[in-house]
């Protein structure tokens, strides 16, 4: 009998590790990668028969994102491994239509019997999602925006209407005009990476802003819409290449 194949895919060596030999003494074969954009390029040749996803990646993408392009490409059954249980990152996660959820820490019991079972009960979709079924995640790629989970709804965002992120924790703070403010589950890194535009400029370590948005520019900070964001030296000259100035005589 030919054996079920796992995708694996998550940072953490150790966790991995431990995933991978306990599936192993159960039959299964095995492969572990650290991040998405792993994942996505060994998706076709390895074929697994279940996915397991942290949604926590590190790396360009995320595992919900990772997901969410799997998802619109094939049926296989993802398991989503979390630390994380806020209702915000249940519901983002929700658009990958994911079998099942384990939470950190695990058992080796609950993990095969997430893969068990997700083995069991194939997914009722086909691969290509129906006119009705578009899977959404952070950065769907429209022209102007992105859409992004608020309240019950994904609520688009114009890219003009984004004036500066802010890295906090294991979230980030998308400030945009009128005051408004959105919370993503995901690290900055990330969010610049799906947003995929260059208008988008490191300004500090927890910073980047809309390059179209500053008012003015000073020693160390940025006028942005009225509000103050930290720019370091490290990225300043970066900032400064991408302006036109010129010096008042």
């Amino acid at each position: 009998m030919e054996k079920k194949r796992v995708l694996i895919v998550e940072d953490e060596i150790i966790v991995s590790a431990a995933m991978t030999l306990t599936l192993s003494r159960k039959g299964y074969e095995c492969l572990a990668l650290p991040s998405g954009e792993e994942a996505l390029e060994a998706l076709h040749e390895f074929e697994p028969d279940v996915i397991l996803m942290d949604i926590g990646l590190a790396g360009m993408i995320d595992g919900i994102s990772t997901a969410g392009i799997i998802r619109q490409q094939s049926a296989k059954p993802i398991v989503f491994i979390t630390e994380q249980t806020n209702m915000q990152v249940f519901q983002q996660a929700k658009g990958a239509l994911p079998q099942y959820y384990i939470n950190k820490p695990y058992t080796d019991a609950a993990l095969i019997q997430a893969v068990e079972l997700a083995l069991l009960k194939p997914l009722s979709v086909q691969a290509s999602p129906a006119p009705n079924q578009t899977i959404m995640t952070l950065g769907e790629r429209v022209a102007d925006g992105i859409f992004v989970y608020y309240g019950n709804e994904y609520t688009k965002v114009l890219f003009k209407d984004i004036l500066y992120l802010e890295a906090n924790g294991m979230f980030t703070l998308v400030h945009c005009a009128q005051d408004k403010c959105y919370k993503l589950s995901l690290s900055s890194n990330n969010v610049v990476a799906q947003l995929a535009n260059p208008a988008f400029v490191r300004t500090s370590r927890s910073f980047y802003v809309n390059i179209h948005r500053i008012d003015s520019i000073r020693n160390d900070e940025l006028i942005v819409d009225k509000k103050h964001v930290p720019m370091t030296k490290n990225y300043k000259a970066d900032i400064l290449s991408r302006v036109t100035r010129i010096a008042q005589q």
